[in-house]
């Protein structure tokens, strides 16, 4: 049986690299490997996913306060034409 082939261009190509999760330097085995390793790549994706959640939670909190405060008002301060004539 042959042994695995490394990819030539890819291996000239490739400079060495500094993880963003751990902040180890590797050499990337594809030329467009971000992360040293597959735990790093999950802690990533994890760290993605919880910005995400974040990100999305802030904008419905942002577009919830108008309207929370829009319904407190008393039905005789509204518009004369919500009520019945």
């Amino acid at each position: 049986m042959r042994p695995p082939r490394k990819c030539v261009t890819t291996q000239a190509r490739a400079a060495e690299r500094s993880c963003p999760v751990c902040a180890a330097n590797f050499i990337p085995a594809r030329a467009w490997q971000r992360v040293c390793s597959p735990r790093c790549r999950q802690r990533a994706y994890l760290e993605r996913r919880i910005a995400d959640a974040v990100a999305t939670k802030l904008r419905e909190t942002a577009s919830q306060a108008p309207r929370e405060a829009a319904t407190h008002y008393p039905a005789a301060v509204q518009s004369p034409s919500s009520s019945p004539s």
